[in-house]
């Protein structure tokens, strides 16, 4: 049985959405509006500042990752040093930098994040993401404002594939719900890195994922890309910060379900 993930009805209703599918990706819509992050200098690159919970984190309003803490048992039961679970987490933002006009940094202590990652609380599923979005939307976007990113303690975790597929690798998992975050749903095909179950079938992300991330925030400046990657203008983002509320909650769904 296969484990119910959404908790929400997401509208894929445009022509522009189905060929986008059939590409091998799928904007994350609510209401038939697409949701992205934005700039607060639209001519600038964006940049997002993340940070591994440093305390216990209460979100009521959530959908996902209500409660959320430092992944310190999750890395102590699979025997992950720290050191090497930030390595994974730099790979997977990494990942996604080196394709679209799209950087993250490491908040300074203190700082605000706009990205928060840790262990549930409350342990379910694999791992999930959590969206806040901007109440109000001008134009054909909604604004993401903030982002949680949850992983579930009570499951093994690994850093690289071996084939065991009940035992997730933290890079591949970790870019999969990033993809979220940057406004990427899951496709319906399999082979993408953004599919909906979790393989070892690839390294690294397909053709639609990364024509996916272009698409909304334009090719990387910082790479050069191949000629078979299209250098699509990024969504219009107009829309206003004006209130936020949480909107969706997605995950990884568990490979072993049926």
């Amino acid at each position: 049985m296969i484990r119910a993930a959404v908790t929400i009805a997401l509208v894929l209703a445009t022509s522009i959405q189905v060929e986008a599918d059939v590409a091998g990706f799928r904007p994350l819509t609510l209401g038939g509006l697409p949701v992205r992050w934005q700039p607060e200098d639209r001519t600038e690159r964006l940049v997002l500042r993340y940070r591994v919970a440093e305390s216990e984190i209460d979100q009521p309003k959530a959908i996902n990752c209500k409660r959320m803490r430092p992944p310190h048992s999750l890395l102590e039961a699979s025997k992950i040093e720290p050191s090497s679970f930030r390595d994974a987490l730099a790979d997977a933002f990494q990942r996604w930098r080196d394709v679209a006009d799209i950087t993250f940094v490491e908040a300074e202590q203190g700082a605000r994040a706009d990205i928060v990652i840790g262990e549930q609380s409350d342990p379910t599923g694999f791992a999930f993401t959590n969206l806040e979005l901007a109440e109000t939307a001008l134009g054909r976007v909604r604004l993401i404002v903030g982002a949680s990113i949850c992983l579930n303690p009570q499951k093994g975790w690994k850093i690289g594939y071996d084939g065991n597929l009940a035992v997730y690798d933290l890079v591949h998992t970790l870019t999969h719900e990033i993809g979220h975050v940057i406004g990427l749903d899951h496709p319906s095909g399999r082979g993408h890195l953004m599919s909906f179950r979790y393989s070892e079938d690839m390294v690294g992300l397909s053709e639609g994922d990364r024509r996916g991330a272009i698409g909304i925030y334009g090719p990387s400046r910082m790479r050069s890309l191949s000629a078979a990657e299209p250098a699509a203008s990024p969504s219009d983002p107009t829309a206003v910060r004006q209130g936020v509320t949480t909107i969706i909650g997605r995950s990884l769904e568990d490979s072993a379900a049926e």
